[in-house]
């Protein structure tokens, strides 16, 4: 769990460009169910389906295999909308 007031997400610049525009009222939802600031940062180096999740200045605290260096599986690949869970 985060305890930082905020998360930070760090995606494929394309990713970090939906979520921008077309996602970015779904990111706004999310910030206040979470009463956390999400923070989308894109990473160049990062497959499109990458991501890093972590507090700012902190190691991540979930991320994709294939960002952990890992060979992820192929999924298929599912319309919809980037789905974060809170565990605790």
């Amino acid at each position: 769990m985060i305890e930082s007031d905020t998360i930070v997400i760090e995606v494929h610049p394309d990713v970090a460009q939906v979520l921008a525009t077309t996602d970015h009222g779904f990111l706004e939802d999310l910030e206040k169910r979470l009463q956390k600031r999400l923070v989308v940062k894109s990473r160049g180096s990062f497959h499109m389906e990458d991501f890093e999740i972590h507090s700012p200045g902190e190691k991540a605290i979930e991320k994709s295999e294939m960002a952990g260096g890992g060979r992820a599986p192929r999924r298929r690949a599912r319309r919809g909308r980037m789905v974060l869970v809170a565990q605790g």
